[in-house]
């Protein structure tokens, strides 16, 4: 193994441990916000129940506070941290809300598939779709190194391939993923029943 390819191993590597710190860090914050979520939302939801009065300006940005999420209405996060599993029930209904929406009728408040997607065999194709396509963009982001037996190339000039065919092809695998499991989240939430009597906007 020649100089050139040990320096080449190197920097990959050196940028390996760079990414684990950020990663590490990340969490270590990500901690931190857990807990002030925590303490917003307790204090939230308390003024809420207790000030009647509270102007509804007031406790729309609450609820958007809650959800991180500035375009969900008040009413359908009240809702949907009545269900099962709370956090998750918020988490899936941002991920799948293309898909979903808050019906209200005379039985009273339910998540639906939005009338396009109802069909199951219309959900089914995108997750097939979906799911091929994440393999094909992982396969190009690989393909380097899984072509390497095959073709002349040394392995520096693989990793040097790898380094652009991977964040390239890896992002649009990624967002192929990202995809079907918007789906199968808004899939979730239908399912899930309301378990909890705490909805403060009635």
């Amino acid at each position: 193994m020649n100089t050139e390819i040990i320096f080449k191993l190197i920097t990959v590597l050196l940028g390996s441990f760079t990414l684990m710190k950020l990663f590490i860090d990340a969490s270590r914050g990500r901690k931190s916000h857990m807990r002030e979520e925590y303490k917003f939302a307790k204090e939230f939801l308390n003024d809420v129940k207790n000030n009647k009065e509270m102007h509804p300006f007031a406790i729309e940005k609450g609820f958007q506070a809650i959800a991180c999420e500035q375009w969900i209405e008040a009413k359908e996060v009240d809702f949907v941290i009545s269900l099962e599993e709370p956090t998750r029930s918020l988490n899936d209904f941002i991920q799948g809300n293309r898909y979903i929406e808050l019906k209200e009728d005379k039985n009273g408040q339910q998540i639906v598939f939005k009338q396009k997607y109802q069909a199951i065999w219309h959900r089914r194709w995108r997750k097939l779709v979906a799911l091929l396509l994440y393999f094909c963009f992982c396969l190009l982001a690989l393909s380097p190194w899984l072509l390497l037996p095959y073709i002349t190339m040394n392995i520096g000039t693989a990793v040097i391939l790898l380094l652009v065919t991977i964040p390239v092809f890896g992002s649009y695998a990624y967002m192929c993923l990202s995809w079907g499991t918007r789906v199968l989240a808004a899939e979730r939430l239908v399912k899930r029943k309301p378990v909890s009597k705490q909805q403060i906007l009635l």
